[in-house]
Formats: C-alpha cells, sequence, structure tokens
C-alpha cells in the first residue's frame, strides 16, 4: 500500500508595493512531503482591521498546473491585491 503523500506550505511571503502603488504578495511554496504536488494553488484572502473580509484572489505557484512541484522542491508565487486592507491570510491547496 503507497502511502506516500505530498505536504505543501508556504515557506515565505511578504507584501512589495508597485512604483505605481499596487500591492501585491510574492513568497514560495515547498513540497515537504514524499509525492509530488500538482496544481499548487495558494489563495490570499484579504481583511480590513475589523476582520471583515474585503477581497480574496488566487495563483498556482510556479508552473505546478502543467509540471509536479516533486518533493523537497520550491515555487514562487505572486498574488495582486486590488483592495485596501490591513492583513491577509494565505491558504494552500494541491492535487
Amino acid at each position: 500500500m503507497d502511502i506516500s503523500k505530498a505536504k505543501v506550505e508556504v515557506v515565505s511571503h511578504s507584501i512589495q508595493t508597485s512604483s505605481y502603488g499596487s500591492k501585491h504578495i510574492v513568497g514560495e511554496v515547498i513540497n515537504n512531503g514524499d509525492a509530488d504536488a500538482s496544481f499548487v494553488k495558494v489563495t490570499a484572502t484579504f481583511y480590513d482591521k475589523n476582520e471583515t473580509v474585503v477581497d480574496t484572489d488566487f495563483t498556482y505557484a510556479g508552473d505546478t498546473s502543467s509540471t509536479a512541484l516533486q518533493p523537497q522542491m520550491k515555487a514562487p508565487f505572486k498574488i495582486y491585491a486590488d483592495s485596501n486592507f490591513d492583513h491577509y491570510k494565505l491558504d494552500v491547496t494541491w492535487n
């Protein structure tokens, strides 16, 4: 019985602001499991200071929609933030 599983986690993230004033989150995920992970989706939920959700957006890390993220490998991501927000939460899913 094969119990190999991928385990993808965000290892770094930060907010960057473009010269035009738009914000985006850049970061990296890593596959800490022992099986490949495909379609690694990073979803950001943006909140205001009152904990109200003001926006959500997602992206696929690296090219994981066409090439699987192998164990112990990293992939970058960038998510654009269209709304003013106070803080955010990141979630990662994969196949």
